[in-house]
């Protein structure tokens, strides 16, 4: 079992469909599809930590962007509260 970002992001992110949060977690959510799950609490750990990272100065804004800029546009889209 392959747990990258980016073996999730590139198959996993743009399969899922849900209608609404209850239709969410019933697919997605911890009790039933746990693997789904932690793919995505690692790929967002890792985008949580990019932003730290910015907000404390030991990266640029810029470097992230062009390293990850559009996959955190798109995660953010397609995942937004």
């Amino acid at each position: 079992m392959d747990f990258s970002p980016q073996k999730f992001s590139t198959v996993y992110e743009l399969k899922m469909q849900w209608v609404d949060y209850d239709d969410f977690n019933h697919k997605y959510g911890v009790s039933s599809n746990p693997e789904n799950y932690a793919m995505r609490g690692s790929v967002w750990n890792k985008m949580n930590g990019l932003g730290y990272m910015v907000k404390e100065g030991a990266i640029d804004v810029e470097t992230v962007y062009d390293h990850s800029g559009g996959r955190i546009i798109w995660l953010w889209i397609k995942f937004n509260p």
